[in-house]
Order: structure tokens, then C-alpha cells, then sequence
């Protein structure tokens, strides 16, 4: 897992790291390249890539569902 922050600069995202610290990495997609690359709408998005690099499942937004939506494609990805 890991968090990608599409916020505008680098002390914003140092900010809300230090206040809501995550348990994955968080990278910074300076230039939102990551957001287009993957055609990322509405934040926050969600998305599983598979072991081929493919976008196995992605959201638009969190709903009651996405829990598990994400633990059903997880328990398909990795064979469970």
C-alpha cells in the first residue's frame, strides 16, 4: 500500500503527514502525473494494481462498499 498526495506543494504534504501520520509511504505527485497517468477524477481515489501493473479495481471517491470491494479484489489478486 501506499499513499500518493496530488496537493501543490511539498510543506502541505509534510503537514498532514505530521498530523495523520500513515502506516504506508507517502510519495508526492508534484506535477499530477500519477493523477493523469491513471486518470484520477475526484480525490480520494482508491485503486489495486495487479501483478502485471494493470489497474485491477479503482474508485471515485469512498463509499460504505469500499472496504469490501478492496478486500474482495485483494483475496482475488493474491489467489485467497
Amino acid at each position: 500500500f501506499m499513499a500518493i498526495s496530488t496537493d501543490d506543494d511539498l510543506k502541505t504534504v509534510q503537514a498532514f503527514e505530521a498530523e495523520h501520520p500513515h502506516k504506508s509511504p507517502v510519495s508526492w505527485d508534484r506535477n499530477h502525473e500519477v493523477q493523469a497517468l491513471f486518470g484520477v477524477e475526484s480525490l480520494p481515489s482508491i485503486m489495486v494494481v495487479d501483478k502485471a501493473g494493470k489497474v485491477a479495481f479503482m474508485t471515485k471517491g469512498i463509499g460504505d462498499s469500499t472496504g469490501d470491494e478492496i478486500a474482495a479484489i485483494l483475496a482475488k489478486e493474491l489467489g485467497g
